[in-house]
């Protein structure tokens, strides 16, 4: 599912069990990220000790948007 920059930013300020995650290469976290996301690339995700162990926790992941709107 989609959601805009807006909704992410919504849901960060009043959902504190939100985690943001992004899954591009640490180099491209560190160019640019969402302020407060935690950096899981995505060939290390299924290995990954800092996903949530609560599987109830609400997840968004992003990478590049489609377009300045897009989170």
């Amino acid at each position: 599912q989609f959601i805009t920059a807006p909704e992410v930013k919504n849901l960060m300020e009043n959902d504190p069990r939100v985690v943001v995650i992004n899954t591009l290469s640490k180099i491209e976290y560190n160019g640019l990220h969402i302020t407060g996301s935690i950096n899981i690339p995505v060939i290390n995700f299924r290995d990954s000790r800092l996903l949530p162990a609560d599987r109830t926790t609400p997840l968004i992941l992003y990478c590049m948007g489609l377009d300045d709107r897009t989170a």
